[in-house]
């Protein structure tokens, strides 16, 4: 599996891993200064990528609260 450290514009760098197939989609990010993470499971591939975007950064912003 290969990783990837990734900055964000308002929640810092994080590694990660993403994926997909037929009717599915994820990514794993990980805080490495915190070592708290969030996984996104979407069972629909086509899912626009901006909506993808703002449940990222939804999580990414429930992590800062731990």
């Amino acid at each position: 599996m290969g990783w990837f450290q990734f900055a964000t514009t308002r929640h810092g760098t994080f590694w990660g891993h993403d994926g997909g197939g037929p009717g599915i989609l994820s990514r794993v990010m990980i805080d490495p200064t915190t070592g708290n993470g969030v996984v996104l499971l979407i069972n629909n591939f086509f899912v626009d990528f901006r909506q993808r975007a703002r449940l990222l950064d939804e999580l990414c912003a429930a992590l800062e609260q731990f």
